[in-house]
């Protein structure tokens, strides 16, 4: 909101996933399970222009985007757990959209991996902290 992060998190997934796609796919549709939920909230406080539909979801996984992006029956998705697929739902209703950027680009990797000097650097200015002078 208005150019900061929101709500950021790194945890362990609810459930076993079988391939980095359905991983990804899966935090996807955390992702716009929490934005769906802010937006509400912000129109319940009275602020509801504020926020600009549709929603971006920036990600880095091809195989994600398409499956979330396309409503029809994958065979290979079928043991994903039915409520995972809401986020195909908000993207057929333009409610959110997810926008693909390069891995090196995304801010949640910092949470989740260690990154060589020049990353770390690079993520801390990305994600609006400051390194404190030695």
């Amino acid at each position: 909101m208005a150019g900061g992060p929101v709500s950021w998190t790194s945890k362990k997934q609810p459930c076993v996933a079988l391939s980095t796609t359905e991983s990804e796919y899966i935090a996807e549709s955390l992702a716009v399970q929490e934005a769906i939920w802010l937006t509400q909230l912000l129109v319940e406080i009275g602020i509801p222009g504020f926020i600009k539909k549709p929603i971006p979801i920036y990600a880095d996984n091809n195989g994600a985007i398409a499956l979330a992006s396309n409503p029809e029956f994958h065979a290979v998705t079928k043991h994903i757990a039915i409520r995972f697929h809401r986020l195909r739902e908000e993207v057929a209703n333009r409610s959110v959209c997810f926008i693909k950027i390069p891995t090196a680009q995304m801010a949640a990797d910092g949470m989740t991996k260690p990154l060589a000097k020049i990353m770390f650097r690079r993520w801390i200015s990305q994600v609006g902290l400051h390194q404190l002078p030695m």
